[in-house]
């Protein structure tokens, strides 16, 4: 059903009915002013907006017949204002608009509690309920007698919990939470929504766990993270049963893990329409994990070769899988390792022929970054990496230069680099790096390269060595500086580098 929606706006879009707005990160369509006035036209028998000033029989009529309203929404809004709807007895949609608060994104709409206590109840064929504009701080069990709702989005709001009626919601299709930061909890018999295709829960970071047997919600397209039980909630092999999943999933709590075979039941393998995977652990330090578990728990997680980023976040293991870097990952764009304490190597990720965007940070234990990160038998290694970033690496101190032969190159493409809060790094950097637009190097204070650009001891200036695309470079805590006359040094004569930011250099 959702592929035909999607095949339907498509259509649409391309001629011209919707077109794509420039407002906010995240991509928006807009209607077209005559389309949208013709939509109004054609529809006005059947949607009401608040705002409309209406003649009183006329208004009289709309109302009763009306199927689809919505208004803007106030700072707040009591039950005065939605007295009207005590004749909309026949409304199928209910959504109000607002702005929100520039600097946090969030809504700034406040409703009395009165409101869904009074209003809700008259609302019963309602299939299309939206509260997202509004701080609600309580969610009435009466929610639980919209039998017909299919859409049920409460983003921003304030609750704890969910009313147990909720569970009631035979029908519900969507639900969406997002940002509901107080959010700790979900209904206990949740598994009884099984037409549920997508569940939204992207910020609610307050939530401890998936609710009992919700495998079976079979039906489920979208599940935005799914957190593996502490106490009476789901174990991650409820995933197993969720073969239809995709776009992205986060699989957290990880920690609780302590068997690998249930990870091996949660079958990621055989979940082909996934775009997007995140692994989570708890970033508690924690002596007492196992860390030969995290290597197995990891191992059984292998998605399928189609997906395009991977995120890992407090992986205990001493290495990662074999699967990490294999170059059947061919779709792999973009990677991200974090908090991986213990970790003493990196895969082989040189290989993944499509990767463009590399982040390693908190790897603590790393001290070598060595050949096996190219990957054995690879003339080209990260032939299409753009982005490449390392942070906060307490013990790292070498990376091993790849072993040019005739015709290899490694990071040909690469257009940035950063490197930030390694404090024992000494070894060398990759010195031929002809894309390289932006480097970016901050408080490595050891060390020591002999190419401009220079993070943090310039030796010498090479005007051989191939920088031709340099625009941006950013030294900070240099400690010795012995040649620097200006900023086009080891460039193209046409190339400047604009800006050139230089901190922390004591005399020399």
């Amino acid at each position: 059903m959702e592929d035909l929606g999607c095949d339907y706006f498509r259509e649409l879009s391309s001629r011209s009915f919707f077109q794509p707005s420039s407002r906010g990160e995240v991509p928006l369509f807009v209607m077209h002013d005559l389309i949208n006035d013709l939509a109004q036209f054609v529809a006005r028998r059947i949607c009401f907006r608040m705002e409309e000033k209406l003649e009183n029989n006329e208004g009289d009529t709309i109302i009763t017949k009306a199927r689809h309203s919505s208004y803007v929404c106030g700072y707040r809004d009591g039950i005065q204002k939605f007295e009207i709807f005590q004749k909309a007895k026949n409304l199928r949609s209910f959504l109000p608009f607002g702005l929100r608060d520039r600097g946090t994104n969030q809504s700034t709409s406040y409703l009395t509690s009165d409101v869904p206590l009074q209003l809700l109840p008259r609302l019963r064929r309602l299939r299309v309920l939206s509260l997202s504009r509004y701080r609600i701080c309580e969610l009435s069990s009466s929610i639980g007698d919209l039998k017909h709702v299919r859409f049920l989005d409460l983003s921003c709001a304030l609750i704890s919990t969910l009313p147990e009626s909720v569970s009631t919601l035979y029908n519900l299709q969507t639900l969406i939470l997002r940002n509901c930061k107080k959010l700790s909890k979900l209904p206990a018999n949740m598994s009884n929504l099984i037409n549920l295709r997508h569940l939204d829960v992207t910020g609610a970071d307050s939530l401890q766990e998936m609710p009992p047997k919700i495998g079976k919600l079979t039906s489920l397209l979208t599940l935005s993270n799914f957190i593996v039980r502490q106490d009476n909630g789901s174990t991650i092999n409820e995933l197993g049963s969720l073969i239809q999943l995709r776009g992205t999933l986060c699989i957290s709590g990880l920690e609780n893990v302590e068997n690998a075979m249930d990870a091996r039941r949660a079958n990621l393998k055989d979940k082909q329409h996934l775009d997007v995977l995140l692994i989570k652990w708890s970033n508690i330090s924690d002596n007492s994990r196992n860390t030969s578990v995290d290597s197995e728990v990891l191992d059984m997680l292998r998605p399928h070769e189609k997906l395009k980023e991977l995120a890992i976040n407090g992986y205990h293991g001493l290495a990662f899988p074999t699967w990490v870097g294999n170059s059947l990952f061919s779709n792999m764009v973009n990677l991200k390792f974090q908090n991986c304490e213990k970790c003493i190597s990196l895969p082989p990720l040189g290989r993944l022929p499509s990767l463009t965007k590399l982040y390693i940070q908190r790897t603590q234990a790393l001290q070598n970054v060595g050949l096996e990160f190219y990957g054995s038998g690879s003339s080209n290694p990260f032939p299409a990496l753009e982005f490449l970033t390392f942070e906060d690496m307490a013990e790292w101190k070498d990376w091993s230069p790849f072993e040019v032969e005739e015709g290899s190159q490694a990071f040909s493409r690469l257009s940035e680099l950063s490197i930030k809060r390694c404090p024992k790094l000494l070894g060398k950097l990759p010195n031929n790096l002809p894309c390289l637009k932006k480097l970016d190097i901050e408080d490595c204070p050891l060390l020591v390269v002999t190419w401009v650009p220079s993070p943090t001891r310039l030796i010498e200036v090479r005007n051989t060595l191939q920088f031709e695309s340099l625009i941006s470079l950013s030294l900070k805590d240099v400690s010795i500086l012995n040649s620097f006359n200006n900023p086009e040094v080891g460039c193209d004569e046409k190339c400047k580098i604009w800006p050139f930011e230089l901190a922390d250099f004591p005399e020399s």
